[in-house]
Parts: C-alpha cells; sequence; structure tokens
C-alpha cells in the first residue's frame, strides 16, 4: 500500500515539476559547486578579460565561452531526455544508463557558467568596456534550453522554489521562440 501510494506521488511529482525526481534537483550542494578545476577556468577567463588592454583582446576570449556552452549542451543532451515534447504532458528524465551523479556534473558545469558570467558582467561594469562578443557569447536567446537552466539555477540560488535544469522550459504544448 505505501509503495502504491509512493509511486502515485512520484507520478504526480514528475507530471507537475516536469521532471523526474531524478532528473532534477531543487536544492544546491556540495556537488553543484564548480570544483578545482572549473574554478580555475572561471578565475584564468575572468583576469585575461579583466587585463585585457582592448576590445580585440577580450573577443577572443569569446571563443574559450564557446568551448564552454557548446560542452554544456553536449552533456545536456547526452546525460537528459524529453518524454512527450511538444504536448502538455512533456517531462524530462535521465537517459538510459545516465544516473544522479551525470546529473551533478552537468549542474556543476552549469554554475560554472552561471559564475563565470556573473563575473564576467562585474568586471564589465566596473571597468566601463564596451560590449563585445564575450556578452553575446555569455547572452542565450530566452527560448533556448541553456537560457531556461540558467533561470532555474537563479531561482533555486535564490533559496526560491525550482527545478535544476529545468527539462521542459520552453519544450510543452505552448511554446515561444
Amino acid at each position: 500500500m505505501i509503495n502504491s501510494i509512493s509511486s502515485s506521488i512520484n507520478s504526480l511529482f514528475q507530471h507537475n515539476s516536469g521532471a523526474s525526481s531524478r532528473a532534477s534537483v531543487s536544492e544546491l550542494n556540495e556537488k553543484h559547486i564548480p570544483n578545482n578545476d572549473q574554478r580555475n577556468l572561471i578565475n584564468n577567463i575572468v583576469d585575461r578579460y579583466a587585463n585585457s588592454s582592448n576590445k580585440i583582446d577580450r573577443e577572443k576570449i569569446a571563443e574559450d565561452i564557446k568551448k564552454i556552452v557548446d560542452d554544456l549542451m553536449d552533456a545536456r543532451g547526452k546525460v537528459f531526455e524529453l518524454v512527450n515534447e511538444n504536448t502538455a504532458h512533456v517531462y524530462g528524465k535521465l537517459r538510459r544508463g545516465k544516473n544522479e551523479n551525470d546529473r551533478d556534473v552537468y549542474i556543476g558545469k552549469l554554475n560554472t557558467l552561471f559564475e563565470l558570467r556573473d563575473e564576467i558582467k562585474n568586471v564589465k561594469e566596473y571597468k566601463g568596456f564596451s560590449d563585445c562578443k564575450v556578452d553575446d557569447s555569455l547572452h542565450f536567446h530566452h527560448s533556448s534550453r541553456i537560457y531556461g537552466d540558467l533561470k532555474a539555477l537563479s531561482t533555486v540560488r535564490e533559496g526560491r522554489l525550482g527545478h535544476v535544469p529545468d527539462l521542459v522550459y520552453n519544450r510543452g504544448d505552448v511554446q515561444f521562440g
């Protein structure tokens, strides 16, 4: 009886949140914080950006950011899949053979991009840098999956209720472009 109730609750959770309980998190933990290598990558890129002497030097950094974004998008596609896409019953789940560790690695990469974006923004404002390709590489179209994941991450980081990643962002029966 209890297993049946638990199964029903899990099924309801999947349908209402758009994600299986294993595919997303509602709280961040130490596994989701950028690791030493990721922190060093953030510091390296931000230092190069901050110490650049001109726009051309800053724009070279956009190539490094593009690699980070491409890796993140690739990881997302390999770890998660959607079921019933373009319907009111869409939900996301871990791909066969993937587990919570794979999800946590993805969230760590997402958090790395989130922190990189924030630190670049702070340096840009402090130094008064003009817009360049770096800004374009850190700005995501509002209908993209990464945008939805970053928005969900921001919500959870603020202590509000959300699910990271937001696997069904703009993938249901009503979409915007």
